[in-house]
C-alpha cells in the first residue's frame, strides 16, 4: 500500500472490513537476523490461500504490504517501532486523518504468543483467525525438498547411463544397421499409433450417436418436432444389439489405447509391405517365387489399407469420396 492507498482504504470512523498490515522494509530485506524476505514470502502464501478460498469469512479480510521508503507516514501511524511488524485493522477501528491511531496495542502479532523467530504461513493464519475472528485459512503443505541422497542418486544414475550410452555407441553393435532399422520402425510405430497424442492430449477415439426426441425443436403443425442431435462420445468399442458396451480390455483407457496400437499396426504394415515389394521382392532369384510375394505384399497392403478406411467410416461417421478426374 502507498499513503494514498491507505489515506483511501484505511481512513474513518470504520469499514466493512478487516485490514492486516505486513510492515517490512526493503534495506533491510538481506539481514538473516530479521528474516523478513523468507516471511514476505510466507505472507504471500497465506494471502494466496485466503484468495483461493471458498469460506464467506475470508472475503472480508485484506492483507497488505507497507514499504518503509513508501509509507513512512503509515508506519508512524500505526506505531511501528520493530520489524518484522504484523498489525490488525479491525473494521470498527476509527482511524483519524492524522496522528497516530490509538487502541492497537492488541493488534499487534507479538513472538511472544505466537512463537518463532520467523514466522510462517501457519503462525500469520492464527494471527489473523484470532484478530480477525475468522476461520483458520487452510495452508497446504509445499512439496517436501529434495534430499542430498536422492540428488546424488540422480546424478549416479545419469552419469552411468551416459557411460552405457557411449560404450554403446563406441561398439560394433551400434553399428548393426538392422537394429536401427528396427528401432525406426518401432518410433513409426508408436507415434502413427497416437500414442503420443492420447498420452499428451488425453484424446480417445470417438464414435458418433445420434439421439432423437424431446420437444426442444418446436413445433410443427400442431405436433412437437424430434431433435436430432449428434454427438461424439468416447466410447472404446462397438454397442452391442442390447445397447452396451463389449470390451476386449478391462477399462476405457486401455480399450482406447489397444485400439491406437492396432491402428498403428496397421499402418505400419502397409508401409512395410511397400517397402518388402522395393527393396524384398527384386532380390528373390525364382521368377514364380518373385511374382507370389509381390502379389502377396500388394495384397497384405490393400487389405490392411481398407481396414483403417472402414475404422475411419465408423469411428467418426464420415465415409471417403471417391472422384475420378
Amino acid at each position: 500500500m502507498t499513503p494514498d492507498d491507505f489515506a483511501t482504504y484505511a481512513a474513518g470512523a470504520s469499514r466493512p472490513y478487516a485490514l492486516v498490515f505486513f510492515c517490512t522494509a526493503a534495506h533491510l530485506l538481506g539481514k538473516p537476523a530479521l528474516g523478513l524476505r523468507p516471511m514476505r514470502r510466507e505472507w504471500g502464501v497465506l494471502a494466496k490461500a485466503m484468495r483461493a478460498s471458498e469460506t464467506p469469512e475470508h472475503a472480508s479480510v485484506f492483507l497488505a504490504t507497507l514499504e518503509f521508503e513508501d509509507a513512512r507516514e503509515a508506519f508512524h501511524r500505526l506505531g511501528v517501532d520493530t520489524l518484522p511488524w504484523v498489525v490488525t485493522l479491525a473494521p470498527s477501528v476509527p482511524v483519524p486523518d492524522d496522528g497516530e491511531i490509538g487502541g492497537l496495542d492488541n493488534a499487534v502479532m507479538r513472538h511472544a504468543e505466537y512463537g518463532h523467530k520467523h514466522w510462517v504461513a501457519d503462525d500469520f493464519a492464527a494471527f489473523v483467525s484470532d484478530r480477525a475472528s475468522i476461520p483458520r485459512p487452510h495452508i497446504a503443505a509445499p512439496p517436501p525438498r529434495p534430499s542430498i541422497i536422492n540428488i546424488a542418486l540422480g546424478l549416479a544414475l545419469l552419469g552411468g547411463l551416459g557411460a552405457a550410452g557411449w560404450r554403446f555407441y563406441k561398439s560394433a553393435l551400434a553399428a548393426f544397421l538392422p537394429l536401427w532399422m528396427f528401432g525406426a520402425c518401432a518410433v513409426w510405430w508408436f507415434s502413427t499409433s497416437g500414442g503420443m497424442y492420447n498420452i499428451i492430449r488425453g484424446m480417445p477415439m470417438v464414435m458418433p450417436q445420434v439421439w432423437e426426441g424431446g420437444e426442444e425443436g418446436g413445433r410443427t403443425g400442431g405436433r412437437a418436432a424430434p431433435v436430432r442431435v449428434l454427438t461424439l462420445s468416447p466410447l472404446p468399442s462397438r454397442p452391442q444389439r442390447d445397447g452396451t458396451i463389449k470390451l476386449f480390455l478391462d477399462g476405457s483407457s486401455g480399450q482406447v489405447g489397444f485400439e491406437g496400437y492396432l491402428v498403428g499396426t496397421l499402418y505400419s504394415s502397409v508401409g512395410l509391405a511397400f517397402w518388402g515389394l522395393a527393396r524384398g521382392v527384386p532380390r528373390l532369384a525364382d521368377e514364380k517365387a518373385r511374382r507370389a510375394a509381390g502379389f502377396a505384399l500388394v495384397a497384405a497392403a490393400w487389405v490392411a489399407y481398407t481396414r483403417v478406411v472402414a475404422l475411419h467410416d465408423w469411428k467418426t461417421g464420415f465415409s471417403w469420396s471417391w472422384f475420378l478426374f
